[in-house]
């Protein structure tokens, strides 16, 4: 969580991409979870990731007919990465917080002396996710394609990437690794392609087809890589 919270508040060139891979210490019989937005966000009175992203453009902002304004193309843009990076570098599995999966612009504060014992935030607005109008419904769809992609691929399953695993180019501001016999490439910058991301390096890392069994020969063809998931896509807000 704390890499998204250091996403929210600086600028995107002054992110670190190799930031986001921690290597926290646990016992080997220790099972990690791994979110972007939790309940602390109640508890101390904190901002919705999404909020801190985008601000009070989340209110009047989000229409999904109109061209986003800057803040928010980022904002979602950002969201969006922010989730599937920590998805992908996720050990044993990850944690959705309610609404987070779409965005939700406010907190959650159940009623308390502090707050005069108000039920004001003490809400999830589900209906703005099943507005079809509305990026809310753009970002709920990606989450959905991230556990699908998951589905497939189990990620979860195999050991999660190390530092030394990933391939970042600080510069460009993109990073690269490989898990379950995909690659996973991020692009944290604005304003280059994602088709620009750091190929040469990273594609040197990507698992190639096994060599043949018992007796050599040559391997078998390599199938033609395919793109599961995109988070340009039109259909989850992205430029297409």
């Amino acid at each position: 969580r704390a890499h998204g919270e250091r996403a929210a508040r600086r600028p995107l060139f002054q992110q670190p991409p190799l930031g986001a891979v921690q290597e926290p210490p646990c016992r080997c019989d220790e099972r990690r979870l791994a979110y972007a937005e939790c309940h602390d966000q109640s508890l101390v009175g904190d901002q919705a990731l999404a909020f801190r992203l985008m601000g009070a453009a989340m209110y009047d902002g989000m229409s999904a007919g109109a061209p986003p304004s800057p803040a928010v193309a980022r904002g979602v843009a950002l969201h969006k990465v922010s989730r599937l990076l920590t998805y992908a570098l996720a050990a044993d599995a990850y944690l959705n917080f309610v609404g987070n999966e779409f965005g939700h612009p406010e907190w959650v504060e159940l009623p308390t002396g502090d707050n005069g014992h108000s039920f004001h935030h003490a809400r999830r607005r589900w209906f703005l996710a099943d507005d079809p109008g509305l990026r809310y419904a753009q970002l709920l769809a990606f989450d959905r394609a991230m556990h699908a992609a998951e589905a497939s691929l189990r990620w979860l399953s195999s050991p999660p990437p190390t530092r030394g695993d990933v391939c970042a180019d600080h510069p460009a501001q993109q990073l690269c690794f490989c898990r379950a016999g995909a690659l996973f490439a991020f692009n944290l910058r604005h304003d280059s392609s994602a088709d620009a991301v750091t190929r040469e390096p990273c594609l040197g890392r990507a698992p190639g087809p096994r060599a043949a069994a018992e007796g050599g020969g040559a391997p078998p063809a390599a199938p033609s890589p395919r793109v599961l998931l995109n988070s340009d896509s039109a259909e989850v807000g992205g430029g297409g």
